[in-house]
């Protein structure tokens, strides 16, 4: 689902959106984060911190959780740019909201730190 390569150059493979090991990932400093989801192809780099939600509530009628989508996120400054790949309408929506209000206007746990010193890119194929 992703590859993080680190600022020392090691690469760490992330999982599927069932269990994606964005936590058992090491606190290292990221200097690219490259996510392939369903034929699309995202590179993020240059940001100050990055993070991924997988939304995945309940649904009462099928009694389990639904994967609906996956929020990709990258912070600069006060900003949080966010990828968020809605699976049901299976489109790639961009957008940017405040920091600490990234998720249905709330802060989210889960940043690990970027390697900003760098011109902040962001690349969709």
């Amino acid at each position: 689902m992703y590859t993080i390569k680190f600022s020392d150059g090691e690469l760490f493979l992330g999982g599927n959106p069932e269990d994606s090991n964005w936590n058992s990932m090491p606190n290292k400093v990221i200097a690219e984060l490259h996510y392939d989801l369903l034929g699309k192809k995202i590179k993020l780099s240059g940001y100050e911190a990055y993070n991924h939600l997988i939304e995945c509530p309940y649904i009462i009628p099928l009694q389990r959780q639904v994967i609906t989508a996956i929020i990709i996120m990258a912070k600069k400054d006060n900003n949080v740019y966010r990828f968020i790949y809605d699976l049901i309408k299976n489109k790639l929506i961009t957008d940017e909201v405040l920091y600490r209000q990234e998720y249905k206007n709330k802060p989210t746990s889960g940043w690990k730190a970027g390697l900003s010193n760098t011109k902040s890119e962001f690349k969709i194929d």
